[in-house]
């Protein structure tokens, strides 16, 4: 559901709750952790840059 509908041929008119898309969120802040560490260092330094701005 989390991937655009018809990607796959199909439509989905369902909707992930609040916590599916919390626990999502965090699986893939774990898979970038691991194989892209360095990627997740410059989103935070780009979002702590715009917070200060």
């Amino acid at each position: 559901m989390l991937i655009n509908n018809l990607s796959h041929g199909t439509y989905y008119d369902e909707v992930p709750s609040p916590d599916e898309l919390k626990e999502a969120c965090a699986e893939t802040i774990q898979i970038v952790e691991k194989f892209a560490k360095g990627q997740l260092e410059v989103v935070r330094l780009l979002a702590s840059a715009s917070a200060n701005n």
